[in-house]
């Protein structure tokens, strides 16, 4: 009855562990995906994957927006290995609290595991069930980003995503082009 632990720590793509993840780049060749997911539960044949976080909790717009991938990677790597379909994927908040958060960040409207996850309180929070339409556009586009990602790399372009917010935390603030270029601005 209910969520399940069913693997603990499991890791892929790794040496002595289950095989990548694979995926295709924009030019064919493979994409080795390697990982280690904190939590896999079971409710009946569906599978629920978590993270564990000790820190900040990403948001729907990181998930949805792409800029927070992993647990869509997971979803898909563990969907891969297994029997069980996977119907949800998400975060506990582990640091802090007398006892850890649940919140689902994807799951799926209807599922076994959509029943027993946190209610979600409103179509932006984190934990808002997702149709199925949803989830398989949010796999393709996840897909096509990686693809595009590591194509791109392997091209050796580098390009700087600067939004000018986050420099202060940065650790490469002191060799960051825009940065630098911002300062001879501010000098001229």
């Amino acid at each position: 009855e209910g969520l399940q632990p069913s693997h603990m720590e499991w890791v892929f793509g790794r040496k002595n562990t289950a095989p990548p993840f694979v995926l295709q780049d924009n030019e064919g060749q493979a994409i080795s995906i390697q990982g280690k997911v904190d939590r896999i539960d079971s409710i009946g044949d569906e599978l629920v994957i978590w993270d564990y976080k000790s820190g900040g909790m990403p948001r729907r717009g990181d998930i949805t927006g792409l800029t927070k991938i992993q647990v869509g990677l997971y979803w898909m790597a563990v969907e891969a290995a297994f029997e069980g379909s996977v119907t949800a994927a998400g975060y506990y908040q582990v640091r802090g609290r007398s006892k850890p958060e649940m919140k689902a960040a994807m799951r799926l409207a209807g599922s076994e595991a959509d029943g027993v996850l946190p209610e979600a309180r409103r179509k932006t929070s984190l934990d808002y069930p997702w149709s199925a339409v949803e989830l398989a556009d949010y796999r393709q586009e996840l897909c096509r980003l990686v693809a595009d990602v590591v194509s791109a790399m392997r091209r050796g372009w580098f390009p700087v995503n600067y939004d000018g917010r986050k420099c202060g935390a940065c650790p490469y603030v002191a060799m960051c082009r825009p940065v630098a270029e911002a300062m001879v601005m501010a000098r001229v």
